[in-house]
């Protein structure tokens, strides 16, 4: 035969690869499962469509079924590794043989009533979200002028979510832009999507950022519930807040499901009520500071305009020039242009344009520190 097989996704591993779903090059899909054969680590495939492996990590179907009735009757093949990552088919037999077989009830995910995000997942190869809309009579729709806004807030709470807490420079690099794909009935459910392709174990690297969501809107106590938003002041909180509100208004309450991985968690999913989002709302009204985004810069004066606030700053370290304005013009009264450093505290606002959709950010001057020389 000597057909090669590389590593779509992994699905599980112990000290070496356990079970994979492999593609050959017409992108044919196989589901092998390490066994041994005279001390020799071997690998049991079978091929297999996605809505196969669909029931199996819903838990519809557990491994050995599958195995015992493959989608093409009695057609099994032999792996051996050739390379990281890099299989080849050394045999192909019309019967298994039991030792070669998992046993009885072993689920890859026993979870149920997740098909379609599972689907949705293994066809899209990406971060999948489910929001549901749920209003008072369970509707299976939802006006535009109501669903518009609420959309937009959830997208920028995202985004800028994501911006404060990544912490690896790969999710750093993502944009986590929401793209709807499909609805489906049950009150009103979104299908989305997010750009980030899943590595070999499933995984994502908003993995984190949608955790972190998770406890935010499903927060246990009000304690915890502040202390995430601490984490997140400024743009975040207030996209959360605008969200909430809207949902709020309108009696919705939201669900929400998503998956990246078979492995570790592989449908994440929550209902919050609306009573739920009137306490968040409150913890956010108690505190205008959560709102407020701020920036610290340290640098040299260009400009200053003691009359109408307006300023620019450079920073010499990172070579990047600032400009703002301040509320209170009078003080920058006494600033030495070019000849001192000074460390500046700032509060930032941020506007979308109309016709371009471009996110404008205006820097307000809300303290001034001169730094002394050494």
């Amino acid at each position: 035969m000597n057909k090669a097989i590389y590593i779509d996704q992994i699905l599980l591993y112990y000290d070496t690869i356990q079970l994979f779903v492999g593609l050959d090059a017409v992108q044919t899909r196989y589901l092998c499962m390490l066994y041994a054969d005279n001390d020799q680590d071997k690998y049991l495939a079978i091929r297999t469509s996605t809505n196969k492996l669909a029931s199996l990590f819903s838990g519809q179907i557990d491994l050995r079924s599958l195995y015992l009735n493959p989608e093409i009757s009695n057609e099994y093949y032999s792996l051996t590794i050739v390379k990281e990552q890099e299989f080849e088919i050394i045999d192909k037999f019309e019967n298994v043989e039991e030792y070669m077989l998992p046993e009885e009830d072993a689920f890859v995910i026993p979870q149920s009533g997740y098909a379609d995000i599972i689907q949705e997942r293994i066809n899209c190869r990406k971060p999948i979200i489910h929001l549901g809309f749920i209003d008072a009579n369970n509707s299976h729709d939802i006006k535009a002028s109501i669903l518009s806004p609420l959309i937009a807030s959830y997208q920028e709470f995202v985004i800028n979510t994501h911006k404060k807490i990544s912490n690896t420079p790969e999710s750093r690099q993502i944009n986590p832009e929401l793209y709807i794909f499909n609805t489906s009935a049950a009150s009103f459910n979104l299908h989305m999507y997010i750009q980030d392709n899943l590595d070999l174990f499933g995984g994502s690297n908003m993995d984190h950022t949608l955790n972190y969501i998770d406890e935010i809107l499903n927060f246990k106590d009000e304690q915890s519930l502040t202390n995430h938003l601490n984490d997140i002041k400024g743009y975040a909180i207030t996209h959360y807040k605008r969200f909430i509100k809207g949902l709020i208004d309108n009696n919705i309450s939201i669900k929400t499901a998503w998956t990246t991985s078979d492995i570790d968690n592989p449908v994440a999913h929550n209902h919050v009520s609306t009573e739920k989002l009137q306490q968040a709302y409150n913890v956010i009204q108690q505190s205008i500071e959560l709102e407020k985004e701020t920036q610290e810069l340290t640098g040299y004066f260009l400009k200053v305009d003691s009359t109408n606030g307006d300023w620019k700053l450079y920073d010499e370290i990172n070579e990047q020039l600032y400009k703002g304005k301040c509320l209170d013009p009078g003080i920058l009264s006494g600033i030495r242009i070019r000849l001192t450093y000074y460390k500046i505290y700032c509060s930032k606002t941020a506007e979308k344009q109309n016709v371009t959709n471009k996110l404008i950010e205006t820097l307000y001057i809300e303290q001034i520190e001169e730094l002394k020389k050494d």
